[in-house]
Order: C-alpha cells, then structure tokens, then sequence
C-alpha cells in the first residue's frame, strides 16, 4: 500500500523533535513494508532556513528520512492570524508539489493527513481533484483551549472534517469536542499515538533516593508551579526525595525562584531541554512520571514513562484520562495543588503495590508500534 502523509509539521535540522511522533508512525509504516511518503506545508522556520542556505529559494527541497522522501513546501506561508489566506496559499502551492510527488513516486493509494491546519485542508483538496481518499489524525490541543477562533477558522475546520473519509483524534476529550463543536459526518474516533517500546525500555534504579519526573515545555499549561508547590508541601524537609522538570521555555527564571522561595532548591532540578535519549534516561532513574498540566490531548511523556515500568500522576486533562488507571497511576483534578500532593505522597506510600511489568506490558499491547500499524493498516484498507 502507498501511503502518503501531510503532516503540518515534521521533524527538520532546525527541530528535530517537532512532530517527532508523526515521523515515528511514519517509519513504522515503512517498517510493516508500505510505501510512505511525506509532504509538510509551508513552515516559517524551515523556509527561512533554507533561504539562507540558497539564495533563489525553491518552491520545495527533498529530504531522505530512513528512507521515506520528505517534501517540504517553501512557498506559500502567511501569518496564522489570516487562516482563509493560509488556506488558499497551502492550495496554491500544495497542489503543485503534490504533482511533483506524483511524477516521482507514483499516485498513492491512501492520503493521511495530521492537524486540519493546513495539512488536513491540503489533503481534501488532493481527495476532491484526484478521488484518493483522505484520512486525518488531529493532535492539536487549541480544540480544547478555546483557541479556534479567528476568521473562518470555524469554517475551514467543518469543512475538513465533513469532507474528510475518516477522521481520528489522538484522545478522547479531543475527539469528544470535534464531534460536538463540528457534527461531522462520520463520527471522529481514537487513534492513539506511537510510542516507542523498544527505545522507552526499564533499568534499575537507584533506590536510595525516591524520584518524581516530568517532562514538557515551561508554559502556563503545563502547571509546573502546581507541581512544585505540592512538592514542597510534603517533601521540602526530606532529602530522599526530589523532583525534576526537563522542558525549555519562558518560565525558567520563574519557576527557578519558586524553587528558593519555597526552599527546596536543593531538591528540585530544572533541567531544560532533553534529548530523547535524556527523556529515556530521566525516566528510567525515576520511580514516578507526573503530568500536571490543564490540557493535554494525549500525554506522551506519561505513555513513555509507562514503557519504562513506572506508575504515573496524571491530571483529568483530556488525554490521560483514556489511559490512565488503578493499575498504573493516579488521576487527579485539573489545578488542585492539594490533590497533587496528597497523589504524590500515596505513590510514595504505595509504591510498591505498582507492578512494573504489568504497566509496561498495557503500554505494549495499547501503544506500541505492532498495535498501532495494525489499527492505521486496517483504517487504511477500510477506505480503499
């Protein structure tokens, strides 16, 4: 089977790691013996990259990961702000390096397209002028934050979702509020994403400290000064236990002097950005995974933590509450410092009764590469 995926982002030299979990799918497509292609819209960053490198920008460059052909689209981008432009820009300059990708590659049995904006729209376009069928994953947490709300954005949304031949979100809540806010159709289903079992695997711990860990850009959402409240509520006076946070952003400084102010510095280690072989690491030298975030449409860190054996906190954010339960976590309310310190201080008190084989054995048979290819092969094979 031939498949082709729109991603409106993908892993480049310039971010390796945005859209690592599209790519990831992707080579696992590649894997089970399909033929995977990928073409990216229009990414500001990675236009601005190439220009410098070439003076006479072209209106897409080639790229080889594991094989797979990447094209990336360099003409066409405008502000976000303007979404029918965007949209008929992405048409403009889409259609035409889809040409290109046919002239090379052959027509493609299947289109899946990630996010609505501008993939997904670009991958209708493609349906309506070439009848290959489309098929769309949405990942984006703006659903869930109140952030579609620009000029025609509402309108670009339905009609995707309506065109769309199937359409999947990457949790429940998400896939909840795309069904009541645009009534597609066909009713958008769950498509969890790839994690990486073989990669995300247990070690031994060092057991005379005990580690919370959490992973995940320094912004509001994240609710990182929840979680280091509640770290100190119980903990600022024990040693034996500490807490890190690996993540850039905005909030370093800030959250560096909630640390002092609540004196627990000496505890609680900011460690900004990580690799994935420092995730992988992180996790394994810690006993439990914490998610405090207020929206999450999935939860990725949590998935990997629990490939590696270990229990998680998670708040009722959106996505971990489709996966996370009494066998391998704690879920709690969303911006409750008091539940989070009274989950964290259970963990420690219980411990013990979480079976890390058991939790990386749900991990396996729910998220690893093996379920997830079967379920996209079978959703594949249903629209053709």
């Amino acid at each position: 089977m031939h498949i082709l995926i729109l991603a409106s982002f993908y892993p480049s030299v310039i971010r390796p790691h945005t859209g690592i979990f599209i790519r990831e799918q992707a080579e696992a497509l590649k894997r089970a013996g399909q033929i995977v292609g990928v073409i990216v819209p229009p990414r500001i960053r990675e236009t601005l990259h190439t220009w410098r490198q070439s003076p006479r920008l072209p209106p897409t460059t080639l790229e080889h990961h594991d094989d797979i052909p990447v094209y990336r689209i360099h003409y066409g981008w405008f502000p976000r702000v303007f979404p029918r432009v965007c949209a008929w820009l992405t048409t403009r300059y889409g259609l035409p390096a889809f040409q290109h990708y046919l002239s090379q590659h052959g027509r493609p049995d299947v289109i899946h397209a990630h996010n609505t904006f501008y993939g997904g729209y670009l991958a209708v376009q493609i349906q309506e002028q070439y009848q290959i069928p489309a098929l769309l994953t949405e990942h984006s947490s703006n659903y869930l934050r109140g952030r579609i709300f620009l000029p025609g954005q509402h309108a670009i949304a339905k009609y995707s979702l309506h065109q769309m031949r199937r359409a999947f979100a990457v949790g429940h809540a998400l896939a909840d509020k795309l069904n009541t806010t645009y009534k597609p159709e066909r009713a958008v289903g769950v498509m969890d994403n790839i994690v990486n079992t073989d990669f995300f695997v247990p070690a031994p711990v060092n057991t005379k400290k005990f580690a919370f860990a959490a992973v995940g850009g320094l912004e509001r959402n994240k609710q990182f000064g929840n979680l280091i409240r509640a770290f100190a509520r119980n903990f600022a006076n024990n040693p034996d236990v500490r807490l890190s946070i690996g993540g850039p952003g905005g909030l370093y400084k800030q959250l560096t002097r909630l640390t002092r102010e609540l004196g627990v510095a000496q505890q609680v280690r900011l460690l900004g950005r990580l690799s994935r072989e420092e995730v992988r690491d992180l996790f394994q030298s810690s006993q439990v995974i914490v998610s405090s975030s207020s929206i999450e449409t999935f939860g990725v860190t949590l998935i990997e933590g629990m490939a590696c054996g270990k229990p998680v906190i998670a708040t009722r954010s959106g996505g971990p509450d489709g996966f996370v339960n009494q066998e391998n976590g704690l879920l709690i309310p969303v911006g409750s410092v008091d539940a989070l310190a009274e989950a964290m201080q259970t963990l420690v008190q219980d411990y013990n009764r979480y079976d890390p084989a058991a939790i990386r054995d749900y991990c396996i048979t729910r998220f690893s590469e093996a379920a997830i290819v079967r379920q996209l092969i079978e959703a594949y094979q249903a629209l053709m």
